[in-house]
């Protein structure tokens, strides 16, 4: 997993936001507060929640099959707090 991640940091929100990176060669989870949102019940918008309160200037991926995730990021990019360089992998298998 260390060399899947390299010099990434992934978080994934789920109940809490969960955060992996490679320190000192190993793979550490911490869990950022600021950034969990249990009120969101949907995976969409706790995605979309996600990259509009990144405080760096990040490039977020977000991977989905779903045309609604593409809409909800769409509806909030006046929300962004950073210069974040979004993609959208939109579709399934091959139709990517």
């Amino acid at each position: 997993m260390k060399a899947t991640i390299d010099n990434k940091t992934i978080y994934l929100n789920h109940d809490l936001c969960y955060v992996y990176s490679v320190i000192n060669d190993k793979v550490s989870r911490s869990i950022d507060h600021e950034l969990s949102c249990p009120d969101h019940e949907e995976a969409d918008t706790k995605a979309i929640h996600l990259a509009c309160q990144m405080k760096e200037d990040p490039t977020v991926t977000i991977r989905t099959a779903d045309t609604d995730v593409v809409i909800i990021m769409l509806a909030n990019m006046e929300h962004m707090k950073a210069s974040v360089g979004d993609w959208i992998d939109l579709g399934v298998g091959n139709a990517r």
